[in-house]
């Protein structure tokens, strides 16, 4: 049997009729495609590849994952773009471990949008900055600023969770190698 795993794409536009079972999830990869025959399975990534959207398909022999494919990652740029440079100069010290995690969950989601979805870092820039611009308020205070920083945080953690799970490349790397019993 053959899971293929692949998206973003529309779910309107999954045209696979004649495989056992399509399902959608949550993340990057959106669409799961379930196949008891190699050309099912086959057909699947030619359906990816024909989006343009990344794939990656396990092969399962009884409980076992016996092998592991995907879809060429794309290069990462040369320099990957980070938060607006600009300090938080202004941040109580109150703040200063909630704003650590900011800056962290935007590094990782700007990291990885670069190497699979680089269409996705203006958004993720525009949302720094009006994050920013939120907390230069001068009316903000303390506690909302914090309250500011939790809900950012909580999106930008859900955002790398969801949007980029089963987008490993070390991961498929490492279930090749115990496959090769490395």
């Amino acid at each position: 049997m053959w899971l293929l795993f692949f998206g973003p794409v529309y779910p309107g536009k999954v045209d696979l009729p004649s495989c056992s079972g399509i399902y959608l999830t949550h993340g990057l990869f959106n669409v799961l495609l379930y196949s008891t025959k190699a050309d099912q399975a086959q057909r699947g990534w030619q359906f990816a590849d024909s989006c343009g959207t990344p794939w990656e398909e396990w092969e399962v022999l009884g409980h076992r994952l016996v092998n592991t494919d995907f879809s060429p990652v794309s290069q990462c740029p040369a320099e990957i773009p980070k938060p607006t440079p600009k300090p938080f100069e202004s941040v109580a010290p109150d703040l200063l471990p909630t704003v650590r995690e900011y800056l962290a969950q935007m590094a990782n989601a700007l990291g990885r949008a670069s190497i699979f979805r680089p269409t996705v870092i203006p958004d993720l820039v525009r949302f720094d900055s009006g994050l920013r611009r939120t907390l230069d308020d001068p009316n903000m205070g303390s506690v909302r600023a914090q309250g500011q920083l939790v809900i950012a945080n909580a999106a930008l953690a859900r955002h790398n969770a969801y949007t980029h799970h089963m987008t490993s490349k070390p991961v498929t790397e490492y279930l090749r190698s115990i496959r090769r019993g490395g």
